[in-house]
């Protein structure tokens, strides 16, 4: 009993932390436009089974990832560090720096591959290009356009 009290306990600290930070919501980095390769659009919510979860989506021709967060803890009003689990496989290590009404990825860490960085300072490391900039959307994402 004392450890089912004690899990939930945790688990809405954990929602309280990601709530309190601003991190639930959808962001993209064009609101306007469809999620797509160069438009990743995030969601943060709170999943059915209570766990806070968030995916990433790159358009329709690809699959989401599923971050499940495990644990988050705020380092200061504009950063957080989060441990995830993504695709209920790879466990990461996340900085995620908040600044207006925007997020950007500055650290990600895979811990189960050495702890090896995938990104660092900003800097997506297999590309050298800089994570974007993920702008809070006040509506869901726009239908993609058909072509006729």
């Amino acid at each position: 009993l004392a450890a089912f009290c004690c899990g939930i306990a945790q688990a809405a600290t954990l929602k309280d932390t990601l709530s309190t930070f601003g991190f639930f919501g959808t962001w993209a980095v064009d609101c306007s436009q469809p999620a797509s390769l160069t438009n990743n659009y995030r969601s943060a919510y709170v999943s059915q089974t209570g766990d806070p979860v968030f995916s990433e989506s790159l358009g329709s021709n690809s699959e989401p990832n599923i971050y499940v967060i495990l644990r988050a803890r705020q380092e200061d009003k504009d950063l957080i560090l989060l441990r995830v689990k993504i695709n209920g496989e790879v466990e990461q290590e996340l900085t995620i720096r908040k600044e207006d009404n925007r997020l950007r990825t500055i650290t990600n860490r895979d811990l189960d591959r050495r702890r090896k960085y995938v990104v660092r300072n900003g800097a997506v490391l297999s590309t050298g290009g800089n994570t974007p900039w993920l702008t809070r959307c006040d509506a869901p994402p726009p239908a993609p356009q058909s072509s006729h």
